[in-house]
């Protein structure tokens, strides 16, 4: 496969969330749990990077990346980590006013679980609960973060 299209694009970014979501659960319906986690945190942090172009107008990364740099941990591998991603929509803030504590619930999950090099290089399957809770709680997060840039 050839890629022909600008990963730093919005649009892309989107579709590669979707897209790894759909991988993540396909992974999961064949008992390869990690791959499964690899995946589904891989699908948030693609809709994080989508909804930085979105709330900065940008529909590419490398275009909203002035307005990024300002903030701490963004450049180079810092996009990766979650935690950062999220500092920098703000969205955070939002999780309150969730009284059923859903988003914080999973947010808390997922950001426990989801490290980027350590479950990319991870040499076991995992757990099957502890994927199945993950998976869930990344279709929440996943839901939410496409809902607040309008596009479900």
């Amino acid at each position: 496969m050839t890629l022909t299209h600008n990963t730093y694009d919005r649009n892309i970014q989107l579709e590669a969330s979707r897209r790894r979501l759909e991988d993540a659960k396909s992974l999961l319906e064949k008992n390869r749990w990690a791959g499964a986690m690899y995946l589904g945190g891989y699908a948030i942090e693609c809709a994080l990077v989508a909804l930085i172009c979105f709330q900065q107008k940008q529909n590419n990364l490398k275009k909203a990346v002035a307005w990024t740099l300002k903030t701490p941990n963004i450049q180079g591998s810092g996009i990766h980590r979650l935690n950062n991603s999220l500092q920098i929509t703000g969205i955070k803030n939002k999780f309150p006013l969730d009284i059923t504590g859903k988003l914080q619930n999973a947010w808390n999950l997922v950001s426990s679980e989801w490290e980027y090099s350590k479950l990319r290089y991870y040499d076991k399957n995992g757990d099957e609960q502890t994927a199945k809770n993950f998976i869930q709680a990344v279709e929440v997060l996943h839901v939410f973060l496409l809902n607040e840039q309008g596009v479900i």
